[in-house]
């Protein structure tokens, strides 16, 4: 199992810089690409769960995490009675829902992101419950490093070696190793994007409904 030092002296070798690199521009650099990755591609490991405080009576809105690329699920939790509610289902700014006042949504049926924060469509009508989120984070921790660097060291050494090079001035380098960045990418993207159709219902054309009566089928005979 490896680490951002240990990955950083194997780019300084490969950059043929001095040594004082390794301190922070180099560590820098390989975060800025784990970062990259995160935020372009979906993987399984980068999924979190973010259980709120307490909530309060009429809340409506709650702050997400630092690093929250997307949400993958929203619930509320009652953690005295152990149960939960309905999962809440996301909209847009465009199309945002009226207010649910239903028995099932009672708590809430749908959700908006407005910047960090995430909001429903119904006040809470009790206090004391928490939301919980599942999530997509592009926050890079010393988990997401442990976990990136077990998967994909090659791939983070390639980047940060190419990206470095042009930051340090090496255009030999960063040429050298652009072609297998490029080889790399094309291998990541076959398997990154196990989340990406998650829950997704697809619709490829329009249904079709019943024949006009416009025009209706005449009878020969």
């Amino acid at each position: 199992m490896g680490t951002v030092g240990e990955l950083a002296q194997k780019v300084r070798q490969a950059l043929a810089v001095d040594a004082q690199y390794e301190g922070i521009t180099i560590p820098s650099g390989i975060r800025r690409v784990m970062r990259r990755l995160l935020r372009d591609y979906n993987f399984p490991k980068s999924v979190k769960r973010y259980t709120s405080p307490a909530t309060t009576l009429n809340q409506v809105s709650y702050t997400l995490p630092d690093g929250m690329k997307r949400p993958l699920e929203v619930r509320f939790f009652d953690p005295v009675a152990k149960t939960w509610t309905i999962r809440l289902e996301r909209r847009e700014g465009f199309s945002l829902p009226y207010t649910d006042s239903d028995v099932e949504g009672r708590y809430g049926r749908y959700f908006w992101l407005e910047g960090n924060n995430l909001l429903v469509d119904t006040p809470m009508p009790v206090a004391g419950l928490q939301m919980i989120v599942w999530y997509q984070s592009q926050l890079v921790d010393a988990a997401t490093e442990t976990w990136m660097l077990d998967d994909m060291e090659d791939i983070i050494f390639s980047m940060s070696v190419m990206k470095l090079a042009a930051e340090l001035r090496k255009p030999e380098v960063m040429q050298a190793f652009a072609p297998l960045v490029g080889e790399e990418m094309t291998s990541i993207a076959i398997y990154a994007n196990e989340l990406e159709w998650n829950g997704l219902q697809m619709q490829m054309r329009e249904p079709r409904g019943l024949p006009s009566a416009r025009y209706p089928a005449q009878v020969t005979g």
